[in-house]
């Protein structure tokens, strides 16, 4: 059923509402995003993952999905406000 729903998310709110030709790049996104819930997400790093998979996208669609997914609750941005004291 999560699964399911999951699809529905994807295909149905996401990939319609914002027209996403880049499917594979989203679900990647996703997966990595996923992957990361407590770890802090770099872009640039995706980027270069899947410019080495020799897959063409712009970092500026990837910022583009991470802010559909957060339009769409699927994921929600938090700044850091902590600092390292020396």
């Amino acid at each position: 059923m999560i699964k399911d729903y999951f699809e529905v998310l994807i295909y149905k709110d996401i990939k319609e509402r914002y027209a996403i030709r880049e499917e594979y790049v989203l679900k990647y996104l996703i997966k990595r995003l996923l992957d990361a819930t407590t770890k802090e997400v770099n872009i640039n790093k995706i980027y270069q993952d899947l410019k080495s998979q020799n897959i063409a996208v712009s970092k500026d669609t990837l910022y583009n999905y991470t802010e559909y997914l957060q339009n769409v609750f699927l994921f929600k941005k938090v700044t850091n406000i902590y600092t390292k004291v020396r």
